[in-house]
C-alpha cells in the first residue's frame, strides 16, 4: 500500500501534542487575581491580598527591557499621577533582577509608585512563562478586568480606560 507523503505527514502531525505558545499566559480576564507576596524596595513586602477593595495596576517589567522602558514613564505620569488615591495603586514588579539594579533604575527615573522584587521569577511564573512588560488591571473585588503583554500605545490607552471604568464602580 502506498500513501502520499503529504497524507502521511498530515496524519503524523495530527498525532503530535499541541504546541505551547512561547508566551503562555496563565491568567485570564474575569478570573480572580492570583494571590502572591514578594519583597519590595523599602525592605517590606507586597501582599496582594491586602489590596482587596482597591483598584490595582500590576506591571511586570525589567530594567533591560526596551518596551518596559517606554511604558514605565507613562505608568508614572498618566496612570499613577492621574489616578493616585486611597482607592488606587500601581505596583511594578521587577522580574529576575537584583535589588541594587532595580533601586538605581527607580531612583534615576524618579518612580514613585510601589516597586516589588521578583529576582527568581517565583511570582511572575504564576502569571506567564515569558513576555514583558505584562500589565494587569484588577478591580476592587480582586478580579482581573484587563491584561496585556508587550507595550503598544493603543493598548496602553485601553488599559487607562479599564482603570477609569474600575474606579467608577
Amino acid at each position: 500500500m502506498l500513501l502520499c507523503a503529504s497524507v502521511v505527514g498530515s496524519w503524523l502531525r495530527a498525532q503530535e501534542p499541541p504546541k505551547k505558545e512561547p508566551y503562555e499566559t496563565r491568567t485570564h480576564v474575569g478570573e480572580a487575581m492570583p494571590a502572591f507576596s514578594t519583597p519590595d524596595l523599602s525592605g517590606g513586602s507586597i501582599d496582594f491580598a491586602a489590596f482587596r477593595g482597591k483598584v490595582v495596576v500590576l506591571n511586570f517589567w525589567a530594567t533591560w527591557c526596551a518596551p518596559c522602558r517606554a511604558e514605565i514613564p507613562r505608568l508614572e505620569k498618566e496612570v499613577w499621577g492621574k489616578f493616585k488615591s486611597d482607592r488606587f495603586l500601581v505596583i511594578g514588579i521587577s522580574r529576575g533582577e537584583k535589588k541594587d539594579v532595580v533601586e538605581k533604575y527607580v531612583r534615576e527615573r524618579g518612580l514613585t509608585y510601589r516597586i516589588g522584587l521578583d529576582p527568581e521569577r517565583r511570582v511572575y511564573d504564576r502569571f506567564a512563562s515569558a513576555g514583558i512588560p505584562r500589565t494587569y488591571v484588577v478591580n476592587s473585588n480582586g478580579t482581573i478586568v484587563f491584561q496585556s503583554v508587550g507595550y503598544d500605545p493603543g493598548e496602553f490607552e485601553r488599559m487607562k480606560q479599564a482603570v477609569e471604568s474600575a474606579l467608577a464602580r
